[in-house]
């Protein structure tokens, strides 16, 4: 009935568009490419095939990230001036056990890919317009079998840019912990989303007001907003997601391509 394509990030492209060519409608795992140029091929090939199409961006579809989505947008705590997206987990030496490719291969790993497109995810959904890549900060640990000096993947980055002029933090690591989070800042206080590859809660702070709590739960587990919403695609074989649309898939690349241009050496 339809292809869930959870393989790595650098066949994304290859058999999105092998699925997409005979008609399957197709969930593909974040990121959507390793590049928006990629992005863009292949929306276009699902525009092309009229199929249901989503990345599987699995925090859009939760509760809590709806919730302080809706609240944003009325202006709960006004204009946004700033957002903050920060997805820090101290894991180096359980990749390096596991040997992931996902991590460690020299094209298509690092933590920017992996853990980075949670944080574009938000910003690219909080701040229209263009992006503008102010500075970034990276570390680097070694590509698999380049112990001896040779290529390097991102262990943390830490990019500071412009969306629509508006100034924003993407910052993701796989060797230091921080708060997983995602600050929104507004002309009247903030609204903190909790594990923002994860959320199921957040407060609330407004000038002059309690600090106001945000419980929403998960409905089942984590990924059951994505899967529920994508199965209703393709029983009504609706083609894209007022949540997760193309433009956003690509728009999400493009914000990792920008962060991408100013690392220190080509990746």
């Amino acid at each position: 009935d339809a292809v869930s394509l959870a393989l790595p990030h650098g066949v994304h492209l290859e058999w999105c568009l092998r699925a997409l060519s005979v008609g399957k409608p197709v969930l593909c795992e974040k990121p959507l490419a390793l590049s928006s140029e990629d992005a863009r091929r292949i929306t276009a090939a699902a525009r092309e095939a009229g199929v249901p199409f989503m990345e599987a961006m699995k925090a859009r579809f939760t509760p809590a990230a709806r919730e302080v989505m809706r609240e944003a947008s009325v202006g709960v705590v006004g204009r946004v001036r700033s957002v903050e997206a920060s997805l820090c987990n101290d894991a180096l030496q359980h990749f390096r056990d596991s040997n992931s490719s996902y991590i460690f291969d020299s094209v298509q790993g690092g933590t920017l890919l992996d853990c980075g497109i949670y944080c574009a995810s938000w910003l690219e959904a909080l701040l229209p317009g263009a992006i503008a890549l102010e500075s970034v900060d990276v570390a680097t640990v070694p590509a698999r079998g380049c112990d001896d000096g040779g290529a390097t993947v991102d262990a943390y980055v830490g990019a500071r840019l412009k969306l629509g002029g508006v100034p924003a933090l993407l910052e993701c690591a796989m060797d230091r912990a921080k708060p997983r989070r995602c600050e929104i800042v507004g002309e009247r206080g903030r609204i903190v989303v909790e594990d923002l590859h994860r959320p199921q809660a957040a407060t609330v702070l407004v000038a002059g007001e309690e600090p106001r709590r945000i419980d929403a739960p998960y409905v089942v587990d984590d990924f059951f907003g994505e899967l529920e919403h994508f199965n209703r695609m393709v029983r009504t074989g609706t083609a894209e997601a007022p949540v997760m649309p193309h433009g956003a898939s690509v728009r999400c690349a493009q914000i990792l391509d920008a962060v991408r241009a100013g690392f220190p050496r080509a990746r």
